[in-house]
């Protein structure tokens, strides 16, 4: 198993929870543009602020987003 690139977690998150940008940034305490800068892999996040992100939206099961399923290669 491979470990997945930061922005790809948090935007499946926000996603699954059917959530915009503007709408995470609000629940987690960020702003919007926070948001798309970690999505893009532009900005990295401290792994504090990720379990904090987690504790707000009720996530129990971080390892779900953090490996990848199935490794793919070229």
């Amino acid at each position: 198993m491979q470990i997945r690139n930061q922005g790809e977690i948090i935007k499946e998150i926000r996603h699954e929870f059917q959530l915009t940008q503007k709408e995470l940034a609000k629940k987690v305490g960020a702003n919007k543009n926070d948001i798309w800068r970690y999505e893009n892999n532009l900005h990295a996040m401290s792994f504090p602020t990720f379990l904090k992100w987690c504790k707000i939206l009720q996530i129990r099961d971080i390892n779900k987003y953090i490996m990848l399923k199935e490794a793919t290669y070229l």
